[in-house]
């Protein structure tokens, strides 16, 4: 269904000498990218999905670490301020 759009188009479906330098181990890496290569748009389009998704994670989680924290340290200024107003008292009384 592909490659009957792609041959319209004048595209080489079956390869050509440009085409196999990226599969020819012989060809260096560097020529075989000057000459043509195949960037799989797809696949790159799903790990940039990933990628966010992994970073929208962290960041919730993070968000969430950091309400812990703050919730902690309140708690911990909540009993020391009720421990100086014991000790106030004490040394009031």
């Amino acid at each position: 269904m592909t490659w009957p759009r792609l041959e319209a188009r004048g595209t080489p479906v079956h390869g050509d000498d440009d085409c196999c330098a990226q599969c020819d181990l012989s060809v260096p890496e560097g020529e075989a990218r000057r000459r043509w290569w195949y960037e799989p748009a797809k696949n790159k389009w799903k790990l940039r999905k990933k990628l966010q998704r992994r970073k929208e994670k962290n960041i919730a989680r993070d968000a969430e670490q950091r309400a812990v924290r703050a919730a902690e340290r309140a708690a911990r200024l909540d009993e020391s301020d009720e421990q100086r107003v014991r000790d106030l008292d004490r040394a009031a009384g």
